[in-house]
């Protein structure tokens, strides 16, 4: 072995050591990044069931209060009439909460865009 041998061998590159993993710091990292989503699908959730339990409030039509041809005849009894307005009520609020729900939807789907418009538009620096 001569003395040249010794100053051409290859060093080894750095390799650092493995980072660990904490497990609680990336579900609070995921549950960040789809924070909207869970709060989305949570207003999808609260909407649902105002609509299904407003509707499942409605009062039902006596049976004495249809003619022949199927139709409600409001004129048999106060508790027809009584029945058809709570129906009719209950259509008319079904048809607010839809729309709320379709309105709630417009606003909180512009707002995402806002924000992930300016998120783009921050990470490429200062116009100056």
């Amino acid at each position: 072995m001569n003395d040249h041998d010794d100053y051409t061998r290859q060093i080894p590159a750095y390799t650092p050591p493995p980072k660990k993993r904490n497990p609680a710091k990336a579900v609070l990292k995921h549950l960040y990044r789809h924070l909207f989503l869970y709060f989305f699908l949570a207003v999808q959730l609260l909407f649902m069931l105002w609509l299904i339990v407003g509707v499942q409030g409605a009062p039902s039509i006596p049976a004495h209060c249809y003619d022949a041809n199927g139709d409600v005849d409001i004129f048999k009894g106060d508790d027809c009439a009584a029945a058809a307005g709570g129906q009719t009520g209950t259509a008319i609020g079904a048809g607010l909460v839809f729309g709320l729900w379709v309105g709630t939807d417009i606003i909180l789907g512009i707002t995402r865009i806002i924000v992930l418009l300016s998120r783009r538009g921050g990470r490429k620096g200062n116009d100056k």
